[in-house]
């Protein structure tokens, strides 16, 4: 046997074998992606609120002014200032606000959330009003800032309109001079008209941005139950479905198992003797099960030893013992019809034998396992209580201890190792090993053998 030689099964094998714990598992993240979406919901609604600053007010360079006056609206009604007194104002708790401006117009986007859908809703209509009195403080110091300007400007103005005047009271009418100041006095009066026609729009164009505020959108509903659950849910099942894989690789990687027969025979070097059930056609055995195969290989392998003693060791799930004793009676009535006589032992894990009757564990016989190893006494001590026969076939427990299976080894003519599909590999490297070091080779390996419905009755003692 080559130790390093890869039994592993594949990953899909490693699915198909956990496949019950897979859809647990996948279930198990999908419920939690569930409750995650439940917890984690709030309701919530988001409003986009339009402020449009009007492109009167500033006179000059109006529409820079209303840009820069627009972007500085987005900043304010996004600060957290603004944003907590719009919340006590309306009673309403904002989760998050952002705000933009492009070409004169302020979109702010409020998300905010209550105890319901509903009112969510109208926490988001009821932030309008808060809204519109920042935009109408913003707009009265925008006005109150341009009046300041311009008034200053007219002051200057009046006051050289002043001086001017007083100059042209003190020089000849018909001078040049006097010309040149009532030229000067004209412009004077004309930037003193202008200015004042500008104060006017301004208050114009600051009375139009009052009215300014609008709802551009919403309020549009935040993502729902329903939402979160088609969003959760899948990403549970695929996070399960990729755990369940991950595990399952590891395991199957540091716990290999038994998935095919080819498997069986390639790790004891031996023929697969026969793969099905006692009353199932499988793997080309004949309607009345695989006991005739497994008969003659035994009688086979036995030889012309007189009597032969076969052994038939079980190897993996503790139930495999009661299926392996099951096949050996069902070989009994085989062999009969051969001409030979045939006696089934039972051993249990200490190395106590039992007789086999009728397919059921029957009479202890004390003192006999103390032969065990000593072909020629074991044989003369059956002998003594009746149990001569021609072929005497040997059937453990699963979990017999290694020095007892190692007498039954030394002291057989013929050895099959039973297994069943699924069964984890290490016992199975374990027996191949103890065979080795005795040097003895498995005569075949059987697979699937039955397992009986009914556990067997009590064991008598003698």
């Amino acid at each position: 046997m080559n130790d390093s030689e890869d039994f592993t099964p594949s990953l899909w094998a490693g699915i198909v074998r956990y496949r019950t714990r897979v859809v647990a598992a996948v279930v198990a993240f999908a419920l939690l992606g569930a409750v995650y979406a439940l917890v984690s919901w709030k309701p919530e609604a988001t409003m986009k609120v339009v402020v449009q600053v009007a492109s009167g007010v500033g006179g000059q360079n109006s529409n820079v002014n209303a840009d820069r006056a627009t972007s500085e609206v987005a900043a304010q009604l996004a600060s957290p200032q603004v944003v907590e007194a719009a919340s006590s104002q309306s009673g309403v708790t904002i989760d998050k606000v952002s705000a933009s401006a492009s070409q004169g117009e302020s979109t702010i986007a409020v998300v905010v959330s209550a105890g319901s859908d509903t009112a969510s809703e109208a926490a988001a209509n009821a932030l309008l009003p808060a809204y519109q009195q920042v935009q109408l403080a913003q707009n009265q110091q925008q006005l109150d800032e341009q009046l300041r300007v311009i008034d200053a400007s007219i002051a200057d103005v009046e006051n050289n309109i002043n001086l001017t005047t007083t100059q042209l009271a003190g020089v000849a009418a018909a001078s040049n001079e006097a010309a040149t100041l009532r030229t000067e006095l004209d412009t004077l009066n004309a930037r003193r008209n202008q200015l004042r026609t500008d104060r006017d729009a301004a208050q114009i164009a600051a009375s139009t941005a009052k009215v300014g505020v609008s709802v551009g959108s919403g309020p549009n509903k935040g993502p729902g139950r329903v939402s979160l659950l088609s969003r959760y849910v899948p990403v549970g099942i695929v996070l399960g479905f990729l755990v369940s894989i991950a595990v399952i690789a590891v395991v199957e990687r540091r716990r290999p198992w038994l998935s095919d027969p080819t498997t069986a025979g390639r790790l004891f070097g031996a023929p697969v003797v026969a793969v099905g059930s006692r009353t199932e056609t499988v793997a080309g055995m004949p309607a009345e099960g695989i006991a005739p195969v497994v008969a003659m290989a035994l009688q086979r392998a036995a030889g012309d030893a007189d009597p032969g003693i076969a052994l038939l060791v079980p190897r993996g799930p503790r139930d495999l013992s009661m299926a392996a004793l099951t096949l050996a009676a069902d070989m009994e009535p085989v062999l009969d019809r051969t001409g030979a006589t045939v006696t089934l032992l039972s051993l249990t894990s200490t190395g106590r034998i039992l007789t086999v009757v009728d397919g059921r564990v029957d009479t202890e016989l004390a003192g006999l396992s103390e032969h065990l190893g000593n072909r020629d006494t074991f044989v003369k001590q059956l002998a003594e209580v009746g149990l001569d026969a021609d072929l005497v076939v040997l059937v453990p427990v699963v979990d017999i201890e290694q020095e007892v299976l190692l007498d039954l080894v030394l002291m057989s003519d013929a050895c099959i190792v039973t297994t069943a599909t699924g069964s984890d590999l290490a016992p199975l490297f374990s027996l191949r090993r103890d065979l080795d070091a005795l040097g003895v080779r498995a005569d075949g390996v059987v697979l699937d053998p039955s397992v009986p419905l009914a556990p067997p009755p009590p064991v008598a003692t003698s």
